[in-house]
């Protein structure tokens, strides 16, 4: 089973990445992980998935999945080589080191300090007249 998705299954995974980077607008983040059993790592220690995706309005709908031992900015300037569209991510520092590309925003990592701005009613979890969670 290794060796089949090492020979047929990993050209098509890193087929994915290349055509990703072909877009002009990719969504990416990193999300912390625990692997229990990696070795070299303790049990418990964080592990990173970083993933990239296509914008709703490119031509190819795909996401790409690649994990890494750190969050180094290191791995977005890897994963980001040859892209030099517009990239919507979080405020982390780490996209910083990427050349080339357009730094844009989430909306989504917006909205939630605007919310988090929003004092809650010691009653209950909401604010009287506002949406807020």
């Amino acid at each position: 089973m290794i060796r089949c998705s090492q020979e047929w299954l990993e050209p098509v995974y890193w087929r994915i990445h290349e055509k990703l980077l072909e877009c002009g607008l990719l969504h990416m983040d990193e999300t912390r992980i625990q692997c229990n059993k990696e070795e070299g790592k303790l049990p418990g220690s964080e592990s990173f998935m970083w993933v990239m995706r296509s914008a709703a309005s490119e031509e190819i709908q795909a996401a790409f999945f690649f994990y890494s031992r750190s969050r180094s900015g290191e791995n977005a300037r890897k994963l980001l080589k040859s892209f030099d569209g517009y990239l919507i991510t979080d405020a982390y520092s780490g996209y910083d080191t990427v050349p080339d590309i357009k730094r844009s925003l989430c909306w989504s990592h917006v909205r939630r300090y605007f919310i988090e701005s929003i004092p809650l009613d010691t009653k209950s979890d909401r604010t009287g007249g506002s949406a807020a969670p």
